[in-house]
């Protein structure tokens, strides 16, 4: 099942679109010594590292914020106590609501376990003011602290621009001439109800007066948004009927209103299957307010419209608001999308590398060596200092096969809970399992330009990789 000798290296998956693509290329990269990877959603990995002795984790996943607000991170301790390393990885590390003093507060108390962390700890972040927090709160793991950035933003660049052609060449085959509409408005329009987007674990709390007004400016503000999001794309599908219109919803929205809306509608799609990374690439146009992508699109070059209706400066998301031309109205939207060509060469079109405060938020917005390379090198440095992996295949194929059962038993039964059915969809919206053709495919590109790489499918939530 898994080679006996070599060292392991565990890289969980929460979102196959957001993290699988840089997962792979980094996986790639660390090839370049003889170790194996085991590639896993997150909550199936962490019960295989416990048949695992000696290796290392790279992510965020040992450690969850419950639905009252307070940490559990017993899955930290217990990878830990397999002397299994843990390089702490954030898929959120620089784009946070309010002023800088809430920013701390996020980095500091609602994203990590603080406590969980010690010497034998790393964390990797975003930029400089995530590593100064950190550094700020605690002197036991200060050393371990180190300023990376995050790879996905350097998949944007020319360089990894092979990994994306085929993508980019059939979508473009499929939509000409598209503008690109990301959303960000899961706070209002989640897929698991108001139940989660009003609970402790996203800062409701009903015993704190502050925290409660917060949450609650917070909620009101993406709802409003994401109405005049509507109206925008209403209204822009209309006066642009020879543009198509891709909307692109963060994975833990709903796709309810959107398909109800826009799916008898032409020139408007809703898509969210795959990286978002070919989508940015292959568009004309990328409007937002508050979303991730946009900075990605940044780092791609493309035109970008930031459609802000409202400005309230406790629920304004810094980082994106920061990027391209700002429009309050969908009149301007229309004005921008009519200059597009004009667009980059702007003086409003707003550069972060303009900016030193977005420059400390995001260390891949300066020109240095990518995150990929820093990272190996890290974990190569760690890895010499420990010895092979041990593994207990016996009984890693016994719980393999009784996971099986127990899978197949819940898919009969799960349907007949309506509230576990609800879950089960929106976890498999984020992870809908390994697409072994496309899986493939990916490998293929990689081993073009890279180290050779072999490939195995233990099942369609886990692949272990090898140097051929």
């Amino acid at each position: 099942m898994l080679h006996r000798n070599k060292f392991k290296i565990l890289l969980p998956i929460e979102n196959i679109a957001r993290e699988f693509d840089y997962k792979l290329i980094l996986s790639s990269y660390l090839l370049d010594r003889d170790y194996e990877i085991i590639i896993a959603q997150h909550d199936l990995l962490f019960l295989i590292s416990k048949f695992i002795k000696n290796g290392v984790y790279i992510g965020k996943n040992t450690m969850t914020r419950l639905n009252n607000g307070k940490w559990f991170s017993d899955r930290h301790y217990k990878i830990k106590a397999n002397n299994i390393s843990i390089f702490h990885l954030d898929e959120e590390g620089a784009v946070y609501y309010g002023r800088e003093e809430d920013w701390v507060k996020k980095i500091s108390e609602l994203r990590v376990d603080k406590h969980a962390f010690d010497e034998n700890d790393f964390v990797l972040t975003w930029g400089n003011f995530q590593a100064d927090v950190f550094k700020e709160n605690t002197s036991a793991y200060s050393n371990k602290i180190f300023c990376t950035g995050h790879p996905k933003f350097d998949l944007l660049k020319k360089k990894y621009s092979f990994f994306y052609e085929t993508d980019v060449r059939r979508i473009k085959n499929e939509f000409e001439n598209y503008i690109l509409v990301n959303t960000n408005f899961a706070h209002f329009n989640n897929s698991l109800g108001n139940k989660d987007s009003l609970s402790p674990r996203m800062g409701y709390k009903v015993d704190n007066n502050d925290e409660r007004i917060t949450s609650i400016n917070q909620w009101s503000y993406v709802g409003k948004t994401f109405l005049d999001f509507i109206k925008l794309i209403t209204a822009l599908s209309i006066e642009f009927s020879d543009k198509h219109f891709v909307i692109r919803p963060h994975p833990s929205e709903s796709l309810e209103i959107y398909n109800k809306i826009f799916d008898d509608v032409k020139n408007v799609t809703v898509k969210r299957d795959g990286s978002v990374i070919p989508w940015i690439l292959a568009s004309d146009i990328v409007i937002h307010d508050g979303c991730t992508t946009a900075l990605e699109a940044y780092f791609a070059t493309k035109p970008i419209i930031n459609y802000h209706p409202h400005h309230e400066e406790k629920t304004n998301l810094y980082l994106p608001n920061k990027v391209g031309i700002k429009c309050h109205d969908i009149d301007s939207v229309k004005e921008a999308i009519n200059n597009k060509d004009n667009l980059l060469q702007n003086s409003n079109y707003r550069r972060l590398e303009e900016d030193t405060l977005s420059m400390s938020l995001v260390k891949n917005i300066s020109n240095f060596e990518d995150s990929f390379h820093q990272i190996k090198n890290l974990i190569h440095a760690e890895i010499d200092k420990n010895s092979q992996s041990q593994v207990q295949n016996f009984q890693l194929k016994f719980f393999m096969a009784f996971s099986s059962a127990i899978n197949f038993l819940k898919l009969i039964f799960r349907p007949l809970f309506s509230e576990k059915q609800k879950d089960y969809l929106a976890y498999k919206a984020i992870f809908p399992g390994f697409d072994k053709k496309l899986v493939k495919h990916k490998i293929s590109l990689l081993n073009k330009h890279s180290n050779h790489i072999d490939i195995k499918f233990l099942s369609d939530q886990i692949i272990i990789l090898n140097k051929k």
